[in-house]
């Protein structure tokens, strides 16, 4: 019989057929050439630190137009929006910041979802969720706007958001996997939302009212669902 050491000091009994693990887990056994994993852990909150739109100036025109830029909180649904190009309107986009301080660092994160409520649509068009390089909460609604319209696409050319309905949920892919383990450090993590495309037309206006966490009742609040194994 050999002795072996788990890190918490407690012993792990080695014989030719099977191995011991006491305490750490509970006593169990594992048989000579098998292997055990742990099982993942999962967090989930439906309480964003800060979810919000930002949008441009009131222009006519076939792209979006520039600033003044202006962000805003506390409303219970904002529009995702694309203006009609003969309408003085604004382009809008949205996003979602979250506080995930109680993840361990250096996590391996496995799968990100994103859940979320959308109230109505009018000429709805696919979603592009992106990465945000910038903590939202405290930066302008120019800066955020920006980093909306140049990170990363987790989720390209979507069409769960162009359809209203309760309890959406979206799978952000493994960029977006990639990025949670690398913000563990800062405690936040964010994601944009805009139309795939932004280009305006003299047709429609295209508008996706979506439901906010200030929104009682609504069916979820934006929610994010991190599966992770600690270290």
């Amino acid at each position: 019989m050999f002795l072996g050491c788990l890190l918490n000091t407690n012993p792990v009994i080695f014989n030719p057929t099977n191995y011991l693990l006491p305490d750490l887990f509970g006593d169990f056994s594992v048989n000579a050439g098998a292997s055990f994993a742990v099982d993942p852990d999962t967090f989930t909150s439906s309480n964003p630190t800060e979810d919000g739109r930002v949008n441009t100036a009131s222009a006519t025109g076939t792209a979006c137009p520039g600033g003044p830029y202006e962000k805003a909180t506390t409303s219970g649904i904002e529009t995702l929006r694309v203006a009609d190009s003969d309408l003085s309107n604004t382009c809008n986009r949205l996003y979602f910041q979250w506080d995930i301080t109680s993840i361990t660092d250096g996590s391996d994160v496995t799968n990100t979802v994103y859940k979320f409520d959308i109230s109505s649509v009018t000429a709805g068009e696919n979603c592009a969720y992106t990465e945000m390089n910038t903590e939202p909460s405290p930066a302008t609604a120019e800066t955020i706007w920006t980093d909306i319209g140049d990170g990363t696409v987790f989720a390209p050319n979507d069409a769960t958001c162009k359809v209203a309905g309760n309890s959406k949920e979206l799978d952000l892919g493994t960029n977006a996997d990639a990025d949670v383990e690398a913000q563990l450090t800062s405690n936040w993590w964010a994601v944009g939302v805009k139309f795939e495309s932004e280009a305006r037309d003299a047709t429609n206006t295209h508008e996706i009212n979506w439901e906010m966490e200030e929104n009682v009742g609504v069916t979820p609040a934006p929610t994010l669902e991190i599966t992770y194994t600690p270290p």
